[in-house]
This record gives C-alpha cells, structure tokens and sequence, in this order.
C-alpha cells in the first residue's frame, strides 16, 4: 500500500505525464511541502484557465477548506488513473459532452485542444477540466455556510418569477470580528442569484434535482430538517460557480456567437451548457443527503421531501447515485467522504487548529499516515483498500466511520466494507472490457 503523501508527490510531478494532474499546458509545479500550497495550487488553476476567483472569496476560505479540496482533487485523480472502468464511464459522458456541443455549433472542434503527448487523450483532457473546476471548488460555498453561526436575521424570498433568495445580516450588541469579515463579504452573500433551470444532460439523479431548491430553502429557514440553520454549502457554491462562469463565458462571446476560441481556450453558451453545467449541477448535489433511516423518512415526508427518501433494497438503501450513470457526482461524494484532513477534523473534534498561518506539517502528517492499494479482483469487480494509521488508538473504529459514512453511496454497484483493518471499496457490475486493464506503477 502506498501513502497519499507518496502518491499525491507522485501526480504532482510534471515529469510523469502518466498521471499529470494538470489540465494546462503551461501550469508549474506547485508541491504539497510548501506552506500555503494548497491555497497557491488552487487559485494557479483556475488563473491558468483565466478564471481567477474573485480574491474577496477567496479571501476568507478557512486554510482546511484548501488543504482537502486539493487533497480531494489528487485522490480523485489517482482514483481515475487506477480504475479503467471509472474512466470508460466519464469516457461515454464527455463523449455525449463533446457530440453535443459540436451539434450545436460546428465551429467547436475539440481536436484543437489535443497535446502532444499521446498519453493525455481527449477524454483524459476534458476529465482534468470537468474535475478541477468541480473538485477545486465543492467546497468554496463553505464560506456562506460557516457564517450561520454569526447570522442574527435570516430570511428567504420566494418570488413569481422563479427561485431567488437573500440573505440579511443585522449588526447588534454581539458585534465580533465575525461579523466584520461578513460585511466585507456581504455584497456577494445579498445579491440574490436567480436558481438557473439546469438538467442540460442526466448530470445529477432526478430526485435530488427536484427536491434541492426545497432542500436549501428547509436549511436556511427551519431546524426542522436538521438542528442547525445555515446557508448549504453545496447548493450556495454551485449557484455561485454557475454565476460567475456564466458572465464570463457570455462575455467572451459578446458578438452573438455561440462558442468562440480567445487565447486557446474556448468560450461561449455552448461550452457553458455543455461543460460548466455539469460542475455546477454535481456542487450542487453533493451536500443534499437522502434519508436512510425510517425515522428520518418521517421527517423527509412530512417536509415534502420524499423525493430523497432511498428505497429499500434488502438490508440496505439503494442509491441513485453510481460511478457508470453519475461519475461526477459519484467521484466527488467518494472523495469528499474519505478524504483524511476533512475526515479527521471531525474525528478528533478540532483538535488541530486550522488558521491561515497555520504550517504545512499539520496537515502532511494526514496524508502520510494514510494508505491506499488498488486490488484486481475478477473482470467484473475491483476492490480499493484504504486504511488509516497511528493517528488514534482505535483506528478501526474510524474506520467504521468511515464505512458507516459511505451507505448514502452503497448500490448494485458498489460496497464498502471494514475487513482486515482497513476499509474495502468494492466496484462491481462493469463489462470485462472496461475492467482489463490497471495501471502498472504503483501510484
């Protein structure tokens, strides 16, 4: 078994074209030793791709929120780069991707995006995109929801003309640093973002598609659905991301065209519909959870969100979400569940403080106490074997944490399970053919 410090080093590496992470050419090599690296690494991609964050977000994302969305990112990339039929299932999706946006508009070609090295197909290319602009920025909307706690007034606006919502803050007697950071924020939280009418291909299951508006809005008004009220971080970020990259792809096409290529990248509404949409709609539907217990199908009905009850399935409730119809979605919920630096925050309760100037030495002890194996089952199976170590004095009952986290995923088609101390992730249901082959290097 190989650690994720080793592996992420690995990817990294620019030398390896194999397993290169990046989606531009040009990117430079940012490590994960550095202080602030992760931080640097993200705002590098996106400014690569002229999609800089606006610095007023970025600005006052909590550290930790970096160190996982990058670390979420290369776990996803090696997952990708180990599992052949993860990649036959993007594979068909970014195939109807491409197929449709070059029906819409023949000046789109994506060869023109192809690279020298044959290693880095089309498919591999527009995987790298769809996965960085996703992963990278999951979690962004987290600067909406950790506000909750210093939101004295909240309110949502239901209007005619489609789904909108504002957000007021009132400054009172508790007046914190808190509440200045949200001022200096507030323009981007009050400014009400129409909810767009996505489902521009089958992205996200219906049931969280038609249930998420009624989901965001029980969160941010009622404790009636969960203890706390707070701003969704899922639901927040995607429309968020949906909004900025909307003005900035029409903007670029500002002469009636669909798809236009400006310094080698392209722009317009044929690449947003076709390959924006899509981040947006699986940041959405990240942080929606199904019901999988009948105490909370009481709830879930009596809230009007039957839509996310799971049916049963035997023992257990069978998810809609799988890595051959939703490998977006699928890959980042896997990630985002088992990612350590997140996981473990949790687990140990804060802990580690996690501030802006914090060192680099107290996330890497994570990733090198963390290990990971991909095991060749038979042709129509695969197990992944992922396993903490010397982080606690019962491992193993984090690893059931982390097992009992994963049912919201379990289906026909995948499984975990804790055996032989550590946390198997079974895949199943794939042809033989899209099972044959597993990368022969290590990481």
């Amino acid at each position: 078994m190989c650690t994720l410090k080793d592996i992420y080093i690995d990817i990294l590496d620019l030398s390896k074209k194999t397993t290169n992470c990046y989606y531009y050419n040009d990117s430079y090599y940012i490590g994960i030793n550095k202080d602030n690296s992760a931080e640097e690494f993200i705002k590098h991609y996106f400014s690569q791709g002229q999609k800089a964050l606006e610095e007023d977000i970025i600005r006052y994302l909590d550290k930790m929120r970096f160190e996982h969305m990058r670390s979420s990112f290369l776990l996803g990339v090696y997952l990708y780069n180990q599992l052949p039929f993860l990649q036959v299932a993007f594979g068909k999706k970014i195939d109807r991707y491409i197929k449709k946006a070059e029906e819409q508009d023949d000046t789109y070609k994506c060869e023109n995006e192809r690279v020298e090295d044959e290693t880095r197909s089309i498919e591999r290319i527009k995987f790298l995109y769809l996965w960085f602009l996703t992963c990278l920025y999951h979690d962004v909307g987290y600067i909406y929801e950790d506000l909750h706690d210093s939101l004295l007034s909240q309110y949502f606006v239901q209007r005619k003309r489609g789904f909108k919502r504002e957000v007021r803050f009132i400054q009172t007697k508790r007046v914190s640093h808190k509440i200045q950071k949200i001022e200096r924020i507030c323009k981007y939280i009050v400014k009400e973002i129409s909810c767009p009418k996505l489902k521009i291909d089958n992205n996200i299951p219906d049931s969280i598609q038609e249930n998420y508006k009624k989901y965001y809005k029980l969160r941010l008004l009622s404790k009636r659905l969960y203890e706390d009220i707070c701003i969704d971080h899922g639901i927040a970020g995607g429309l968020r991301l949906y909004d900025y990259m909307k003005k900035k792809h029409y903007n670029n096409c500002n002469d009636n065209r669909q798809v236009k290529l400006v310094n080698n990248l392209w722009w317009g509404p044929v690449i947003f519909e076709n390959f924006i949409v899509p981040c947006v709609e699986a940041i959405i539907a990240h942080n929606v959870w199904f019901s999988l217990n009948d105490k909370c199908d009481q709830k879930y009905k009596v809230l009007g969100l039957e839509g996310l009850v799971l049916p049963k399935q035997g023992d257990y409730r069978k998810s809609p979400i799988t890595y051959n119809e939703y490998p977006l979605l699928f890959l980042l919920d896997l990630v985002d569940t088992i990612e350590p630096i997140k996981f473990w925050k949790k687990a140990l309760k804060n802990k580690y403080k996690w501030h802006r100037t914090s060192k680099n030495g107290e996330y890497l002890s994570f990733f090198e106490n963390t290990k990971i194996e991909v095991c060749k089952g038979n042709n129509c199976e695969c197990v992944v074997k992922y396993k903490f170590e010397n982080l606690c004095k019962n491992i193993n009952s984090k690893h059931e944490n982390i097992n009992r986290a994963l049912l919201f995923l379990k289906s026909d088609t995948f499984n975990s399970q804790v055996k032989n101390d550590c946390v198997e992730l079974k895949f199943s249901g794939m042809r033989p053919a899209d099972n044959i082959i597993i990368n022969n290097h290590n990481h």
